[in-house]
Parts: structure tokens; C-alpha cells; sequence
């Protein structure tokens, strides 16, 4: 067991800027209720709920919503019962937002700010071992119930050279692509798929065309193989679009010899236990630097009675040999236990890592209907 005696305050405080909390039941099943804002970070939320007064804060309960905390005050079962609730919010300086919403994914503020505070406290104590192994129990094909959207914070999509990336680009609006190491100097594609590109210095933009049908537009919806030669070495990047319909997507064609440069120097000097604690902080506070690797991926491991285990993403430090992998852990529905107590080396299994270096667990007490991450930390063959 690796303990990292730093500074407690300065990691919490990090931890605590990009933390991940899984929402328990609420008590409260209402209808409608005050919206006071949204916050990406548990810094900005915690901020805001120190400046309320304490007659707001006691009827706060704080919601999850995408990639986002959504602070809600009072919940009422009609809208026109929400009148007192406006007029109270507006007399303590507030601006009130009237939303209809559910409780589901919300708890008390409290309960938010010490599950962080726990979380945070297990990523400055990496568990690092090789020799546990512990046997995996009979598979059982069952659905998987898990929540990926739950966490936020999506790594930048970036695509190396020789090596072939799937993309998803969006079928409906322009598509930026983005040279790193200079001038785009060509794209070879199939224009009778049904796709428009044009270049611009460093920059491509890719636009699926539409097809009117019966007075109806529909988009394509069949990948498109690209291939973009660019920077001062005419390196190729090959590139497999897939159409669908979400927001415009930015692609960045990056030079694999600077993200090794780029990688060298963020870890120059540094121990290779603190290389560790660095790269599992990275995952937990999802703030993961350009230079690394992210191949994201949905993989369901079948390897307890009672427990949905999935890959969620991996996180590859090149030239430092080292990669991460980040697991969904949560009870099955089928499951007859409520809680269950974890612990890291119930992990160290050939199934989910065979390489193992760190291991840490966001949460080691789990109840039913939420999701902890696992931390895998291994060495990375370059």
C-alpha cells in the first residue's frame, strides 16, 4: 500500500474541483421546483451553497442532470404552490427559475459534500500490488444496468497518425477537423457517399449532405472512411466517420511524436509511485491532459453473482509505460444483497487487468442503484 504523504488540503481541494458523486434515494417525490443554477465543478456548487441562508439551504436538495449539478430549492406537488417559494428566493437575493423535475438522481447537499470528501481521500492512497489473485466467480449473462452518463467530462477527440480511428461526426451540421502539426495538404474520401469537404490552411470541414425524400430530409447514416495527410512530414491519418445526429464534433489530428515529448516532460523527474497517484487523480477529476491516449469503450466483464462490472475507458501515458483503465462497478438488479462492502484487491483478476501497478476504488461502500468507479493502473506495452 502506497500512502502519499502530501499536502491532505491541496489534493482535496483538486479532487474536490471535478469529484464524482453517485446520487442516493431521495425522500422527496415532487412535481416542481426552484432552480437556483447549474455547475459543472463541486467547487462552483460548494461556493454558492456557503453564500445561501440557512432557511434556503435546508430545503435543497442538489440533482444530477447530464454533465451537471442542478441546485433546486423547495419541491411542491403543483406549480402554483411554488408563488411562496419564488417570493422567498427573490427576498434572499436570488433569480428563481420555476422547472418541473423528479428526484431521482438527487440528494441532500451534505451527503454530496462528504461522499467527495471520502472519494477524495481514497485517490491520495493508491493500493499498488502484482501478487493478489483472486478467483472469478461462474459467469452469468445477465442485463447489465449502468449508467455512463452519470460522469462528465469527455476527453478531447483526437486522432494519431497510421493508426485507423472511428469518430462518430454529426450527420446534420459542419464538422471541424484540425491539423496540429501544420497545413492540411489533402483528404481522400468517396464523394458518391454522400459528403462535402473542403479545406481551409490547417482546417478540414466535413458535412454530410442530406437527401430529400417525400418531402422529408433524411441523413446518411453508413460510415465514411477519410483520409487526411497533413504536418510537414505528410503523416496520414485514417479516419472512420460515423453519422449521427448530435452537435457538430471538433477532430484533432495530433503528432505523435509531440504527445511523447509532451508526455516526457509533464512526468520528468517525478517518482514512479507519484506517476501512479498522478494518473489515477487525472481519471478521477476527469482532467486528462491532451497528450494522453483516451480510447473510450462500453466493455461488460461477466465475472460476479452479484456485481455489473465495465470498462468504461482507457487512458494511455505514451513513452511513460504506463495506462489506466477505469471500470463501472455497480449491484446487479437481480442481486439479492442491498449493500455491499468492497474492496480493491476483489479486482485484481486476470479478466480486468494483467499488468497491475495501482488499483483504487472511488467507493468501497455500495448500495444498490449506484455506481462507483474502479481504477486499474498497469504497465503499457509502447
Amino acid at each position: 500500500m502506497i500512502s502519499k504523504k502530501s499536502k491532505t488540503n491541496k489534493i482535496t481541494a483538486a479532487v474536490l474541483a471535478a469529484c464524482i458523486i453517485l446520487i442516493a434515494d431521495s425522500p422527496v417525490n415532487a412535481a416542481w421546483s426552484i432552480q437556483l443554477g447549474t455547475f459543472k465543478t463541486l467547487t462552483g456548487l460548494r461556493h454558492m451553497y456557503n453564500s445561501l441562508p440557512d432557511a434556503i439551504k435546508k430545503e435543497m436538495l442538489i440533482c444530477r442532470s447530464g454533465d451537471y449539478y442542478v441546485a433546486r430549492y423547495g419541491f411542491v406537488a403543483n406549480k402554483a404552490e411554488t408563488k411562496q417559494l419564488i417570493s422567498t428566493a427573490k427576498s434572499n437575493g436570488l433569480t428563481p427559475m420555476v422547472v418541473e423535475c423528479n428526484t431521482d438522481l438527487c440528494s441532500t447537499p451534505e451527503a454530496i459534500f462528504k461522499e467527495s470528501a471520502k472519494a477524495s481521500h481514497r485517490i491520495t492512497h493508491p493500493e499498488i500490488t502484482q501478487s493478489i489473485s483472486i478467483p472469478a466467480k461462474a459467469p452469468e449473462k445477465q442485463k447489465q444496468t449502468y449508467n455512463p452518463d452519470q460522469f462528465f467530462g469527455h476527453a478531447d477527440i483526437m486522432v494519431l497518425p497510421e493508426i485507423t480511428t472511428k469518430v462518430i461526426l454529426s450527420s446534420m451540421d459542419i464538422n471541424r477537423i484540425t491539423c496540429d502539426d501544420g497545413p492540411i495538404k489533402d483528404v481522400v474520401y468517396s464523394k458518391e457517399k454522400g459528403l462535402s469537404v473542403k479545406i481551409n490552411n490547417s482546417n478540414a470541414f466535413v458535412k454530410f449532405l442530406a437527401v430529400k425524400k417525400r418531402n422529408e430530409l433524411r441523413y446518411p447514416e453508413k460510415p465514411v472512411e477519410l483520409y487526411f495527410i497533413c504536418g510537414p512530414d505528410a503523416a496520414v491519418y485514417t479516419v472512420i466517420a460515423v453519422p449521427e445526429k448530435v452537435p457538430a464534433q471538433n477532430i484533432r489530428l495530433v503528432s505523435k511524436k509531440k504527445r511523447l515529448k509532451k508526455n516526457l516532460s509533464l512526468f520528468e523527474g517525478i517518482p514512479f509511485e507519484k506517476k501512479v497517484l498522478m494518473l489515477t487523480k487525472y481519471a478521477f477529476q476527469d482532467n486528462i491532459p491532451e497528450s494522453f491516449t483516451v480510447r473510450k469503450a462500453d466493455k461488460k466483464k461477466y465475472l460476479s453473482r452479484d456485481l455489473n462490472i465495465s470498462l468504461r475507458r482507457t487512458i494511455i501515458a505514451e513513452g511513460e509505460g504506463i495506462q489506466l483503465k477505469e471500470y463501472l462497478v455497480s449491484i446487479k438488479q437481480g442481486s439479492s444483497r442491498q449493500k455491499m462492502t468492497l474492496e480493491e484487491k476483489y479486482f485484481l483478476l486476470p479478466e480486468l487487468t494483467e499488468n497491475p501497478i495501482g488499483i483504487t476504488l472511488e467507493k468501497t461502500s455500495l448500495t444498490k442503484g449506484e455506481t462507483g468507479r474502479l481504477f486499474v493502473v498497469e504497465k503499457h506495452s509502447e
